[in-house]
């Protein structure tokens, strides 16, 4: 090793900082497949889990799409409560008992009471 790097040093300096490029390129591509291989599994062991808890929250758009529906579907149904509650006021037996007969209005006396006597 010794006697490369005395030889190198004999070498013009073109070649002297090639082969110091060429040294220094190994050592960085070694330590950054060593920083791959540690930090790698924890990035895919992060967005694994990541995938599971956004796929069990539900998405914006049918949370939002859920909440019209809730909303649609409870004026639907306050509609056909006041529906029912105009049919009811409408029956036949509730507008008898609120309203009078011909010959009640015919014969006053039957509304008011005979005050002759």
């Amino acid at each position: 090793m010794f006697e490369y790097l005395e030889q190198l040093r004999q070498k013009p300096k073109g070649v002297r900082k090639r082969v110091a490029f060429l040294v220094s390129l190994s050592f960085a591509g070694f330590i950054l497949l060593i920083w791959t291989t540690v930090v790698y599994p924890d990035f895919s062991l992060r967005r694994e889990k990541q995938g599971n808890i956004v796929s069990t929250q539900p998405s914006p758009f049918s949370t939002f799409t859920g909440a019209l529906s809730n909303g649609a579907s409870a004026i639907t149904s306050q509609f056909d409560e006041v529906k029912q509650l105009i049919k009811s006021t409408s029956t036949p037996e509730f507008n008898q008992i609120a309203t009078t007969t011909d010959r009640e209005l015919d014969e006053p006396s039957s509304l008011f009471g005979n005050f002759n006597n």
